[in-house]
């Protein structure tokens, strides 16, 4: 990529009003960022036996930025860099039970965010679900299992974005 967004410092002037005088420093948005992303992703499937299918997927992302000839960005490259995760894990396991049952678990890992302050988090979740008859089932979902909740960005500007465990049922009809 060529001309991201850095935040490049101006030229520091005195003010005198409003009153007190003061001095601004001003900070500019310019386009004086280069670099470029690469990852990978992979993901499988298997059944080992007709009832039972599990899922994965892994995925790598790394990024080079740098600043551009005359840039002046000093927080821009290390911000972007760590602001996204460089790993992420998901394996999946759906089970088709007798009775016209259903259970369904998922594992999720996610490594940190180090500019943002958030840590890497591992977390579960799992579905009951049960085909009562032609068209209508019945399902029970627990969210985020493994902890009472776990921050997954923070807002900027704004507060921590975090994720609770939670619970529900739900009742879905096809017709």
């Amino acid at each position: 990529y060529d001309h991201l967004l850095s935040i490049e410092p101006g030229t520091p002037f005195a003010e005198s009003t409003p009153t007190p005088a003061h001095t601004v420093i001003p900070f500019l948005f310019r386009n004086g960022l280069l670099g470029a992303t690469s990852g990978i992703e992979i993901a499988s499937g298997w059944t080992p036996m007709p009832w039972w299918r599990l899922n994965s997927s892994y995925s790598y992302l790394h990024f080079d930025l740098k600043k551009a000839a005359g840039s002046l960005d000093t927080s821009t490259v290390t911000s972007t860099e760590n602001s996204s995760p460089h790993h992420q894990v998901v394996i999946q396991s759906s089970l088709n039970l007798p009775k016209n049952l259903e259970l369904d678990l998922t594992y999720r890992y996610v490594s940190g965010l180090p500019a943002q302050s958030i840590k890497s988090y591992s977390t579960g979740d799992a579905r009951f679900g049960w085909h009562i008859g032609e068209g209508l089932e019945l399902s029970l979902v627990g969210q985020n299992l493994f902890q009472p909740n776990h921050a997954e960005s923070q807002g900027d500007p704004g507060p921590l974005v975090g994720i609770k465990r939670s619970a529900y049922a739900k009742i879905t009809w096809r017709r």
